[in-house]
């Protein structure tokens, strides 16, 4: 797809487009020329689609546009600053089908997924009014789900227009030091605990590892150990 989009791109020779942003088989196309325009060009790209299967479609407009799941468009600052406004947005096929509260999973799961929209929409709103518009609609989606409404006032209390900022900003990849790593030594009756101890603080280990865990005996052991006894027997038998 990459090589289709450049080729097509490189030999059209019209306006070049000032923005192209594909997410998978989604493009956000931004070209300062008319409609029969950006039909030509949508034309053009096919021509370049060596596959049947493959078909550019567009949706255009010269005030708003629906990309994934936002809507750019033309609000009061573009009147005063030049910059396209954005809004959450969700198709009308959309059932919002986030996980029930009376499913069996851990409490801070569904506070989770609650925080997790709340930011989603704190991302995708660029002004206050928009932000509050987006709320008011994620809560009636999650109270259909069965979450309590002091949760969901509790979650979107903790969560200001102020910090959207510092959500937008880039975050770096976190990775822990390659001499940090993580044990897991499973209980076996030939290898003792002081000698587990002096394998890993040998002085010839290339790191020193800072969690270590023993675990205990479950009853999949038991079972394992069971079913192999069984089996001895019968070829002894």
């Amino acid at each position: 797809m990459g090589k289709v989009e450049a080729t097509a791109l490189n030999s059209w020779p019209g306006t070049p487009p000032l923005l192209w942003l594909r997410y998978i088989d989604d493009v956000l196309l931004l070209l300062e020329d008319t409609p029969s325009v950006l039909l030509n060009l949508v034309e053009h790209l096919n021509k370049q689609v060596a596959s049947a299967s493959i078909k550019f479609t567009v949706e255009h407009s010269t005030e708003s546009i629906d990309f994934l799941d936002v809507t750019l468009f033309k609000g009061p600052r573009f009147r005063q600053t030049g910059q396209l406004d954005v809004r959450p947005f969700s198709k009308a096929i959309d059932p919002h089908a986030y996980m029930h509260f009376s499913s069996a999973h851990h409490k801070s799961v569904m506070v989770g997924t609650v925080r997790g929209e709340i930011i989603r929409m704190l991302r995708h709103s660029s002004s206050p009014e928009i932000f509050a518009a987006g709320i008011s609609d994620l809560e009636q989606w999650f109270l259909a789900r069965g979450y309590p409404r002091k949760l969901l006032r509790e979650q979107v209390a903790s969560i200001k227009f102020s910090e959207r900022e510092g959500c937008l900003r880039h975050r770096e990849n976190r990775t822990l030091p390659d001499m940090t790593t993580v044990l897991s030594v499973r209980n076996h009756p030939a290898i003792a605990s002081s000698d587990i101890y002096n394998a890993l603080y040998d002085d010839d280990l290339p790191f020193r590892p800072l969690v270590t865990r023993r675990r205990p005996p479950c009853t999949s052991d038991l079972i394992i150990r069971a079913q192999t006894s069984t089996v001895e027997a019968a070829h002894n038998y």
